[in-house]
């Protein structure tokens, strides 16, 4: 009797692979233990009565003999009786071309019928059994909690040597990838040089060997904010967004994209069709699929229903779909937003004929309460002044200011062969009288400040080498920090007379040359680790009147600047 209520088989056109779904039967009782056939299969996995899908799918793949591991999906996070329907559970096997993977590791071709697919899975798993620890009965010696994770996993693991995260990078490489009880990474990746790896998986060869016992992905959680990203964080790892690491590697700031090619950026694996799906017409597109960051594709002027405003000082006024109200969850979602967690990029063509203008991330700004069935919300751009270029692009097209004027302008540079007079972080000894901050006022002014003198600079760089004759090199300027506010720099530019790249952080204020500033721990490790390509831009008397200046300062900083901490980091013990 065959232990497979179905199997479907098929070539997918929109994923352009071959989809296989094993349906297998089970009864579900209670979620009491599998019986009949289906048993039989889980004793020869060496499983226990009652496996998570993803072990089965995992132990299916390793026995079968193929040597890439496969892509866990969201549903198979969960015992499989738990989730079986009408008798029957499924296993699909079908993303990154898993499909044609597991036919032609079976050396069947693309068209075979189930019966010969069935035969061939049970016969390969006989003679290959698997070993598996029973995910639902850990034997670990460790405290648990009640949801079987380790407790105070950091604690136990804060004391370890960052050797073992090397040593579990090499373990993990000479297994290609293939770790008991892990898979790929859904939402970010640990970066080491210039590879990436999946950092619950790394972590988990890491502790395994510090404890002395197998640590299981069920022993502890990842994402933003988990133990093991704050572990990564402590021995001085970086953990990216897989999906916004490619944005900042392959996107330019006020660069012109097609769908095409942002599809071709972002969803490589996936079949491009011009007019739909998500790259090829929606206007909001999810980047990462465990996390709240979208890509926005906006119209100025075209065909469709919606409204869409992009005003003169850098604000957005998005419209939403027309049935949706203010208690769609992800009008929720946005009106909560949180750019310090989450990020959204913001695409903008004037027409339906122009391509689409890269102007980095968005910020909630307000929404109106009134308005429901559609909902309005207003935007503000991180980069609010745009280069001319731009805004001849967007001429006619761009609607009146929001909340705010015209552009500052920026006088030429001074180098740095002055010492300034103050130090960057100030430690007055003098109590200034008590007063009431309005710190939320105070973060936006400082933000808006910011963001005013990063446009400048990249305005200023991109003319500097066009003066220099190399606006090759001036096509290739990145705003980093419009992608990545980690990477200890905000403007990639370039050296007009080697070519070679040079890394900004522009540090921008309304007062004098000699006013305080604040530089971070990261910054000042980053100028140690670039040298003299690293450079402070001091952008000061940012006016729109008068018009700004700005010093520029290079690496090495020691005696060109005093630095004083003034910032401690602390954490419970």
């Amino acid at each position: 009797m065959s232990i497979f209520d179905d199997i479907e088989g098929k070539f997918d056109d929109a994923r352009n692979d071959h989809v296989i779904n094993l349906r297998f039967k089970c009864k579900k009782r209670n979620n009491e233990a599998a019986s009949g056939e289906f048993a039989t299969l889980l004793s020869s996995l060496k499983l226990p009565d009652n496996p998570y899908i993803w072990d089965v799918k995992f132990a299916i793949w390793l026995a079968l003999g193929i040597k890439t591991a496969p892509v866990r999906l969201n549903t198979e996070q969960s015992p499989i009786l738990n989730r079986a329907f009408n008798n029957a559970a499924d296993i699909p096997i079908l993303r990154k071309k898993e499909g044609a993977a597991l036919l032609a590791n079976l050396g069947l071709p693309l068209n075979s019928t189930k019966k010969q697919l069935e035969q061939k899975i049970i016969d390969t798993i006989s003679k290959n059994p698997m070993v598996f620890q029973d995910k639902t009965k850990s034997t670990s010696k460790l405290p648990l909690g009640t949801t079987g994770r380790i407790l105070q996993f950091y604690q136990l693991l804060k004391g370890m040597s960052p050797d073992y995260i090397k040593n579990a990078v090499i373990d993990y490489e000479n297994r290609e990838g293939i770790i008991e009880s892990y898979g790929a990474s859904t939402g970010f990746d640990l970066k080491i040089g210039s590879k990436l790896f999946p950092p619950k998986a790394i972590l988990g060869l890491a502790a395994s060997n510090y404890l002395g016992e197998p640590i299981l992905s069920s022993h502890f959680s990842g994402g933003k904010g988990s133990d093991c990203f704050r572990l990564f964080e402590l021995f001085g790892y970086n953990i990216v967004d897989k999906y916004l690491a490619k944005a900042r590697d392959e996107l330019l700031i006020y660069s012109d994209y097609s769908r095409q090619s942002l599809h071709n950026i972002f969803d490589e694996n996936t079949k491009f069709t011009a007019g739909s799906g998500k790259w090829g017409l929606q206007g909001i597109v999810r980047l990462n699929p465990s996390l709240n960051d979208y890509s926005f594709l906006v119209t100025l002027k075209g065909t469709n229903v919606y409204h869409d405003r992009l005003s003169e000082d850098g604000y957005l006024f998005w419209v939403s779909q027309l049935k949706q109200k203010l208690s769609d969850p992800m009008i929720k979602s946005f009106i909560n937003f949180d750019h310090h967690k989450n990020s959204i990029l913001l695409f903008v063509r004037p027409t339906e004929d122009d391509s689409y203008t890269f102007f980095g991330k968005v910020i909630f700004s307000r929404y109106d309460p009134k308005r429901s069935e559609p909902v309005n919300i207003y935007w503000e751009l991180e980069r609010k002044h745009f280069p001319n270029r731009v805004l001849e692009k967007f001429t006619g097209y761009l609607s009146e200011p929001i909340a705010g004027s015209s552009a500052p302008r920026l006088t030429p540079v001074e180098d740095d062969n002055k010492k300034p007079r103050k130090t960057i972080i100030s430690t007055s000894k003098k109590q200034p009288k008590p007063k009431k901050v309005d710190w939320e006022s105070k973060w936006l002014r400082q933000n808006e400040i910011g963001s005013r003198g990063e446009s400048l600079i990249l305005e200023f760089e991109r003319q500097r080498l066009i003066d220099a004759d190399c606006e090759y090199l001036a096509n290739m300027i990145q705003h980093v920090a419009a992608v990545d506010d980690s990477a200890g720099y905000d403007i990639l530019s370039f050296d007009h007379i080697t070519g070679n790249p040079i890394q900004i952080e522009v540090k921008s204020t309304t007062g004098s040359l000699y006013s305080d500033f604040y530089i971070t721990e990261n910054e000042i490790k980053k100028s140690n680790e670039y040298g003299s390509s690293y450079w402070i831009y001091r952008v000061y008397n940012l006016e729109y009147k008068t018009g700004s200046k700005v010093r520029r300062i290079q690496a090495p900083f020691d005696e060109k600047l005093s630095i004083v901490p003034n910032t401690y980091k602390a954490q419970l013990i």
